[in-house]
């Protein structure tokens, strides 16, 4: 596997996490799509996940 495509899996996994921690957050709203406002909140919390450099 290359760098590139390495990259690019990883940018797709975190894409994946993203999506569904952006749909629970919809699911919990009790939201039928997810909207702006989840995919944003998912992001804050996945940036709480990261550990500090």
């Amino acid at each position: 596997m290359s760098g590139g495509d390495r990259d690019s899996s990883v940018v797709c996994e975190c894409g994946h996490r993203l999506g569904f921690s952006a749909r629970t957050i919809a699911d919990l709203d009790i939201s039928d799509h997810s909207r702006q406002e989840h995919i944003a909140e998912a992001i804050r919390y996945r940036s709480l996940d990261r550990k500090p450099s």
